[in-house]
């Protein structure tokens, strides 16, 4: 994860901080949305390597 981090602020900063944000809370986006895919794949390849699903916070509104 970190390294994604480093990577997205240092070959797109313009976007980094919406694009960050967008994985850490995933609202409102798409099927085809290439933030909810990275997302989908960082929680994938968690659960594979811990053998457990992944624990969101409960969302407040």
């Amino acid at each position: 994860m970190t390294s994604l981090i480093y990577h997205v602020r240092k070959d797109r900063p313009d976007l980094a901080d919406d694009f960050l944000e967008g994985l850490k809370k995933s609202k409102n986006l798409q099927a085809r949305d290439p933030i909810l895919t990275a997302r989908t794949k960082i929680v994938g390849q968690r659960t594979a390597n811990t053998g457990q699903r992944p624990v969101f916070p409960a969302r407040t509104s």
